[in-house]
Parts: C-alpha cells; structure tokens; sequence
C-alpha cells in the first residue's frame, strides 16, 4: 500500500511540474503552443499572438494566417535589412525531414537581435519571431555575440518544432 501512494505522489508532482512548467500554454488553430516556463502571454490581436519573458528581456510573436502550400514554398528568408532592423546571419537547418531558413537581424531601436523564420502546417502560415535583448557594449565581444546568435537559432526551431508536432 505505502508503494502505491509512493506512485500517485510521483504522478502527482510530475503532472503539477508539467502543468506549472507551461502555464502561458494556448491552441491556436488545433496546435497547442507551449512556451518555457516564465513567459506571459498576451493576446495582440486575432493573428498575432505574443509571450514576454520581461526578467530577460524575451518575445515570442506568433503571426499566423491561411495560406496555400505553393505560396510557402516560394518564401524563402531574403537576407536583408528592414526598415528597422539590420541582417545579421542566416541559417538553413533541416527539421523533421524538411529545410527551415532562419534569419537573424538586430533591432537598435529595442536592442535585441530578433530571429524569424516561416512553417506552413494544414492551411496556415505561421511567422514565428524571436527576440533576445541584448547588451550592445557586451556584444562587440565574440563570445558573447556567438553565444547569442546560437541560442536564437536553438530555441527558434524548438517553436519550429513544436509547431510541427503538436
């Protein structure tokens, strides 16, 4: 008996943790979004969802609308800077047997380098936008600005992923 309740107890705490661990989760269109722990979510409009993380100065922005397959495959990231934004690397990463362009810029206006990338999944276009604030007199240093770069592409195709498989 006492193994038993030993059970449930461990049940119990696994599923508070996961519940706890993705308490800002949504489903936006059939697709549960679940985002690490700490971010706030906040309803932009109809098409536009966004998570702020504000200890860490995070975003994540996810813009959908129905689209047609033909149309993602002729959207490729364009490797240039915006209106407000300036191109700082690209990368093509292969997720689940199909390429996924990444493309980072970096935004003076908010100090952040913003990472975006496309996933079409059953009729919608998903735009998945990812911002880190960054430290602009710690980022002349390499290591650093490296270290920076590769977390925006980790943990973008974690959304990537998550959009896929959910």
């Amino acid at each position: 008996m006492v193994l038993f309740k030993r059970k449930i107890f461990y049940i119990l705490v696994v599923v508070f943790t996961s519940i706890s661990c993705y308490s800002q989760s949504k489903t936006i269109n059939g697709i549960l979004i679940k985002v690490p722990e700490g971010f706030v979510y906040q309803e932009e409009n109809k098409t536009v969802d966004i998570w702020l993380k504000n200890e860490e100065n995070i975003a994540f922005l996810l813009q959908y609308y129905e689209s047609s397959k033909s149309d993602y495959e002729n959207r490729k990231a364009i490797k240039l800077d915006s209106e407000t934004t300036e191109y700082i690397d690209f990368g093509t990463f292969e997720i689940l047997k199909k390429k996924y362009d990444i493309q980072i810029n970096m935004n003076y206006d908010t100090q952040s380098l913003v990472a975006q990338t496309l996933v079409y999944r059953d009729g919608y276009m998903y735009i998945i936008i990812y911002a880190v604030g960054v430290d602009l007199e710690k980022g002349l240093d390499k290591k650093y600005a490296t270290d920076t770069v590769e977390r925006l592409f980790i943990e973008t195709i974690y959304f990537i992923k998550m959009i896929l498989t959910s």
